[in-house]
């Protein structure tokens, strides 16, 4: 016959029953799964590893907000992603066609008193042309050659002065052998005949400095000697 197991020493009781299977947990631990699976993290709120700490609830760095949406958009002109320069609003525009254009050069009117290269315009040449006779007019013959009008008053004032001035010297000397020769008065017929030709030169000496006055410089004919005297200046203008 076998004996009993020994008790409890006396003054010890039985200490509290503990529930099978839960002895040595810790509040909050998860045994770990069955062999043949992996590792799962806890997943009571009781807190144990795996789980991430609270955000702090004072103060600190904080990040910054995201972007709206629609993401970053780039201000107006300036360098655009993907493209060429694009220049801002209200900037100054290349005029089309590309490239610096150059403004096109001037042309001057083509007036008859545009100056000529000696500096004399087709005005004032012409004037002077008749102030002294044929002396200026031939002094604006040669002056102005670089200017066709000028040069032609030049010579219209040399043939028509200068070719009174020749008339009244040969009617002088003609009269003063006719006198001589015949001892009569026929040489004052040669005296008369000259000073009504200087009269007449006289009076177109006038109407020359008034119409070069009061022209700019174009070409006109000397009244009553112009159907004359006007080819050969014009011949002379063009030489």
């Amino acid at each position: 016959m076998q004996n009993p197991p020994p008790g409890p020493p006396p003054g010890e009781g039985p200490g509290p029953e503990q529930p099978p299977g839960d002895f040595g947990q810790q509040p909050g631990y998860q045994p770990p799964p069955a062999p043949g699976g992996g590792y799962e993290p806890p997943s009571t709120p009781g807190g144990g590893f795996g789980q991430q700490p609270p955000p702090p609830t004072g103060g600190g760095y904080q990040p910054p907000p995201p972007p709206p949406a629609g993401g970053y958009e780039p201000p107006t002109g300036g360098y655009q992603p993907g493209g060429s320069y694009q220049q801002p609003p209200g900037s100054y525009q290349q005029p089309p066609g590309g490239g610096y254009q150059q403004p096109p050069s001037y042309q001057p009117a083509n007036y008859q008193g545009q100056p000529a290269s000696s500096g004399i315009d087709s005005k004032t040449g012409c004037i002077i042309a008749y102030v002294l006779q044929w002396l200026t007019g031939l002094i604006m013959y040669f002056v102005g050659k670089d200017n066709p009008n000028v040069r032609y008053h030049g010579a219209q004032s040399l043939i028509f002065f200068g070719g009174i001035t020749v008339i009244n010297i040969g009617l002088s000397i003609l009269g003063s052998i006719v006198s001589a020769a015949t001892n009569s008065g026929i040489g004052a017929i040669f005296g008369l005949i000259e000073l009504l030709l200087g009269l007449f030169g006289f009076i177109m000496w006038i109407v020359c400095l008034v119409k070069a006055i009061q022209s700019h410089g174009e070409r006109w004919p000397i009244p009553l000697v112009g159907g004359f005297v006007t080819p050969y200046a014009e011949r002379m203008a063009g030489s």
